[in-house]
């Protein structure tokens, strides 16, 4: 058995454990059934420190993604009066993550405040509770992020962390107009993840619109033929306003009301 008999982790367990890394191992007093054999007793250990682990990875992870806020697929409620060619067969192709390993794109498309936003977070913290990487980018704001690190000479770190990353949503593409280099870095890095990794791209405009923020043809054309490449169009057009409906059915959520930890 996984004992001492004074119940407390030795010194040289609590070594063992640092190195390793295998911190739950130290608490390992309140974890096993001291009546039990060492089998099951190593296996409980085992699953806490899994458990610790992921919780750790994911905690992380939301931090790194840059989300907003904070929302699960379970604050995301889905009614037919509000979206009327948005189906449950789409939600739940979006938040089963497959398309990730497919390296599929996902483009919501409808005015504002009909939770396209709320939908892209929602998705990204479900695939981070998947295994997947994410990093959340509003539009405007990253190709101002792009423009200084082209200056700067540190475009091509701030690029392969963009191509890196499984899943990367582009949040409000075309709230405003784009000029020549910002139009030239976004199709830089939609061209870059094409067939490559994922990308969720929110919009509250139709493809027909988006020369209203492009004025370069051949760039619009070819950055349109890379958005719709193997990507799944979710229509979030609506008579009704998600957001104005739903604005006060939910609190904020914290990291913790998503990962509670036991240990």
């Amino acid at each position: 058995m996984l004992t001492r008999t004074n119940n407390q982790p030795s010194d040289v367990l609590i070594s063992l454990a640092n190195k390793l890394k295998l911190q739950s191992f130290k608490a390992f007093n309140s974890i096993i059934n001291h009546d039990d054999p060492f089998e099951p007793n190593l296996i409980r250990l085992l699953e806490a420190e899994v458990e610790r682990k992921s919780y750790n990875r994911n905690t992380r992870l939301l931090k790194a993604a840059g989300f907003p806020f904070l929302k699960t697929k379970d604050t995301f409620e889905y009614e037919e009066g509000i979206f009327t060619d948005l189906t449950l067969a789409d939600l739940s192709w979006a938040f089963s993550c497959d398309f990730i390993d497919k390296h599929q794109g996902v483009v919501a498309i409808g005015p504002p405040g009909l939770g396209k936003t709320h939908l892209a977070v929602a998705v990204g913290v479900e695939a981070i509770m998947k295994g997947y990487t994410v990093l959340f980018k509003q539009t405007d704001m990253f190709l101002t992020e792009m423009v200084e690190a082209k200056a700067a000479k540190n475009l091509t770190a701030l690029t392969n962390k963009m191509k890196k990353v499984d899943l990367l949503i582009v949040d409000e593409l075309g709230f405003n107009s784009y000029g020549p280099e910002e139009a030239a870095l976004l199709f830089r890095i939609i061209s870059s993840r094409n067939e490559q990794k994922s990308t969720f791209i929110t919009t509250n405009s139709e493809f027909s619109k988006w020369k209203n923020f492009i004025s370069n043809d051949k760039l619009l054309a070819a950055l349109i033929d890379r958005v719709i490449n193997h990507s799944r169009i979710l229509n979030m057009n609506g008579p009704k306003s998600y957001r104005l409906t739903h604005a006060l059915s939910r609190q904020q959520l914290n990291i913790e009301d998503l990962i509670p930890c036991n240990n």
